[in-house]
């Protein structure tokens, strides 16, 4: 009869250990050498140091952390122009603060109609500065309650915010 042991010898098992912490140390070596790829449309917007600016507060859990990030706040978020004929071109300022610790970037502005035209500045906002957008809307052809929607996309948590103008544009003739 042959001598059977159930458990691997002390050697055997102090080689599998010895080979797993290798592994293990090896696998953490190389994880913290690799770079963050670099975005070419973002760094043709806010420039090389992109990254500084953009922060990515979901945690690996899940969890959100706002504690380190910019924060965009909007004075009003509706603007109602009222009753307007169509040949009545209106214009309006959004204007917001960055209430958060970070730069604060417009990576872009779009509007949900050709008939309502957005700028804003591309420059970082400071904590605690004020930026706008200018909003330019035209109710050519346009009859009856009109309402457009304007998506800022920025680096701040969420990183979308609807605004929303209104009109009741009346045809006359």
């Amino acid at each position: 009869m042959t001598n059977f042991k159930p458990f691997p010898s002390f050697t055997f098992q102090i080689i599998v250990y010895a080979i797993t912490m290798l592994m293990f140390l090896g696998c953490k070596e190389a994880a913290t050498k690799i770079e963050e790829p670099k975005d070419p449309v973002l760094e043709e917007i806010v420039g090389d140091y992109y990254q500084e600016l953009i922060r990515t507060p979901v945690n690996a859990d899940g969890t959100v952390d706002t504690t380190d990030i910019p924060k965009i706040y909007f004075d009003k978020d509706i603007h109602h122009f009222g009753i307007l004929n169509q040949e009545d071109k209106q214009k309006h300022r959004f204007t917001f603060e960055n209430k958060g610790s970070r730069n604060l970037v417009l990576l872009d502005v779009k509007t949900s109609c050709g008939c309502t035209v957005a700028s804003y500045d591309e420059e970082p906002i400071k904590p605690g500065e004020k930026g706008e957008i200018n909003i330019e809307y035209d109710p050519k052809n346009r009859k009856g309650l009109q309402e457009k929607k304007i998506i800022v996309t920025s680096n701040a948590f969420p990183n979308k915010t609807e605004l929303t103008i209104i009109a009741d544009v009346i045809y006359e003739n």
